[in-house]
C-alpha cells in the first residue's frame, strides 16, 4: 500500500506523534478500570502531556492495532491544534485500518 493512499493518515504524522509523545505499554491505573478490574480502555492520550498509554494486556492483535491507530490520530489532531471527537476519531480508525489491513 502506498503512503497517498492513506489520506487520513500519513506516515509523516505517525512519525511526528511519536517523535513527541511518550508512548507507554502499560497495566492501566485504577481509575480506568472497571468493577471487575478490566481497563475501560484500549489506549488513553493525555494530550498536555504528550503522554500516550497502551493497555499492555490487549490479548488480540487486531485491538492492539487499532488502539495505535486511535490513540495515534487524537495526538495528530493535537499536534495540528485542531479539536476532534471520539466519534470522529473511532470512524477514522476502522476505515484506516480496513485501508491497511483489508
Amino acid at each position: 500500500m502506498k503512503e497517498k493512499d492513506l489520506d487520513l493518515l500519513t506516515l509523516k504524522e505517525v512519525v511526528d506523534v511519536f517523535a513527541e509523545f511518550d508512548l507507554r505499554h502499560t497495566d492501566f491505573p485504577h481509575n480506568y478500570k472497571d468493577d471487575k478490574k478490566i481497563p475501560k480502555y484500549n489506549g488513553l492520550t493525555i494530550l498536555e502531556k504528550k503522554l500516550i498509554y497502551l493497555d499492555k494486556d490487549i490479548p488480540d492483535i487486531i485491538d492492539r492495532r487499532k488502539a495505535v491507530i486511535h490513540e495515534v490520530l487524537h495526538s495528530k489532531y493535537f499536534l495540528q491544534g485542531k479539536k476532534d471527537t471520539e466519534r470522529q476519531v473511532e470512524k477514522e480508525t476502522e476505515e484506516i485500518y480496513k485501508k491497511i489491513y483489508g
